[in-house]
């Protein structure tokens, strides 16, 4: 109970940053086939669904002279040929 309190707490940090860094005037990204082994894992046992697609971005915004790093992993996505 009190993990799910504080990851409430986190997520409207991490929203928050989101907002800053896609209004900064500088922003550097990078997106890599970082794989997340327990998914991997539930991939293979079957126990995830039909889409098994994963990426990580990290970026780097300059906003009004600091720096905000965020590090995004997604799985679960529509990947295209």
């Amino acid at each position: 109970m009190l993990i799910e309190q504080l990851a409430g707490y986190c997520f409207v940090i991490f929203s928050l940053l989101k907002h800053l860094a896609a209004n900064a005037n500088v922003m550097y990204n990078d997106d890599t086939t970082l794989r997340i082994l327990e998914i991997i894992k539930q991939i293979k046992n079957g126990t995830i669904g039909d889409r098994t697609g994963m990426y990580t971005t990290g970026i780097i915004a300059d906003y009004e002279g600091r720096k905000i790093a965020l590090f995004i992993v997604n799985w679960r996505a529509q990947m295209t040929p």
